[in-house]
């Protein structure tokens, strides 16, 4: 170098390296080349310039900056030994979505874009209008662009797999890892496998991919392929299920006895016209269209029961003799309910009956029975509230005391008074 100039620190002529060894460029990792560096004490910048030259120890690979971005210098890296295929890889930004595509060789630019095998952050992505991106081959340089741009983080991998020898490797599922994918080289007649997680290719001539043959298909209309496990033939459908023959079943359904199927007439609707608000009936033989009774009016009906006589409904109270239906056991204070029989068990101490102030009707009746024979020692008594209770003697006031063994009294409620009948 003893006639190259120098000014500074940099090399103004164009210096040619002899000998047989390695020229030794900067070796850092992305963290380090991303916070910047400077020259002679300077500080750190992350200003690039066009041209700088560096090895990326994080992605295994040299790397040049074009003036916009860091990328992969082609046939870089490979620290596995594989050196067969060319790998790009860029950092997303957010904003920058083209990116120059440089094959292994830059004199032989790529033929097609089934060749590239496209990733961001490992996932696959689908080249092709309307997809993640497209390729220009007509460029210079070649491009690929995405539909929307890789934010700052991604990191994008771009595998050029066309530009691989066309051996074919012995492999099973075993041998590829979790990034295993592939492509098909329509313009070499390839099958790219790729190994991702092991930067390894496998490439395979369609040719001589070897399989069983299709048998014959002339005269085999309506069959269907099956095999015994060994080769394959064209057979007829003859399973249980397959459809009766349809010839005049027209209108009919498709029925099972659980094991046959066959064509049967379902019964039609009678005609819905002039049957609004009519119901579907059927006496077991035919269907028809019945009218339904409306229900009575319901205002003003509470606690009232639906009642026919045969013809029409009504709603009417429910009339509940004090004769009829159970006892009511009552054993302490208790506050009677209209229609109800009460049994009063005094064994332990007298107490008192309330009879019901609100919601009376005329000729309800309330009756109480001394279940245990022992009112004359432990008295009831029975509170009309408000009203008064009238008694066989025709005494009146709003108590009535029962104090007789054995006494069963009725209260009938006349519409003014509790009539006491003994």
């Amino acid at each position: 170098m003893s006639r190259t100039k120098v000014r500074g620190t940099v090399i103004i002529d164009n210096p040619v390296f002899g000998g047989i060894g390695a020229i030794q460029v900067p070796v850092g990792t992305t963290i380090e080349r991303d916070a910047g560096f400077g020259m002679d004490g300077v500080a750190p910048s992350t200003v690039f310039s066009k041209g700088m030259l560096r090895y990326n120890s994080t992605d295994d690979q040299f790397e040049g900056y074009d003036g916009a971005q860091w990328a992969q210098i082609a046939g870089g890296g490979g620290g596995g030994g594989s050196t067969a295929m060319a790998v790009q890889k860029f950092n997303g930004n957010g904003s920058t979505v083209t990116f120059n595509l440089v094959p292994t060789n830059p004199t032989v630019p790529l033929a097609s874009a089934s060749t590239l095998m496209v990733d961001i952050n490992g996932l696959m992505q689908d080249e092709g209008t309307g997809k993640a991106f497209t390729i220009n081959l007509v460029s210079s340089p070649q491009t690929l662009t995405f539909s929307e741009a890789p934010v700052t983080g991604d990191v994008i991998t771009i595998r050029h797999l066309g530009e691989i020898s066309n051996s074919v490797s012995t492999v099973n599922s075993s041998a590829f890892g979790s990034g295993f994918g592939g492509t098909i080289d329509t313009v070499n007649d390839k099958i790219l496998m790729l190994d991702a997680s092991a930067n390894t290719v496998y490439s395979i001539n369609i040719g001589t991919i070897a399989g069983d043959p299709v048998p014959a298909q002339s005269g085999q209309n309506g069959k269907f392929l099956t095999t015994d496990g060994t080769g394959l033939s064209w057979v007829t459908v003859t399973h249980p299920t397959e459809l009766p023959a349809q010839t005049s079943q027209t209108g009919k359904f498709l029925t099972t006895d659980g094991t046959n199927v066959s064509w049967a007439t379902v019964d039609a609707l009678p005609s819905q016209s002039g049957q609004a608000g009519e119901f579907l009936t059927t006496d077991g033989t035919n269907a028809s269209w019945a009218v339904v009774d409306a229900l009575p009016s319901q205002s003003g009906q509470a606690g009232e029961f639906l009642q026919t006589d045969g013809t029409n409904a009504t709603w009417e109270a429910l009339d509940v003799s004090p004769n009829e239906g159970s006892y009511v056991i009552v054993t302490t204070t208790h506050s009677a309910v209209l229609g109800t029989r009460l049994l009063c068990d005094t064994t332990s101490a007298a107490f008192t009956v309330t009879l019901p102030t609100t919601s009376l009707v005329a000729g309800e009746a309330i009756s109480i029975t001394d279940g245990v024979g022992n009112c004359a020692t432990n008295n009831v008594t029975v509170n009309g509230g408000t009203n008064n209770i009238i008694s066989t003697a025709g005494t009146s006031g709003t108590t009535l005391l029962i104090d007789d063994d054995g006494a069963v009294v009725t209260l009938i409620w006349s519409g003014t008074a509790w009539r006491a009948i003994v």
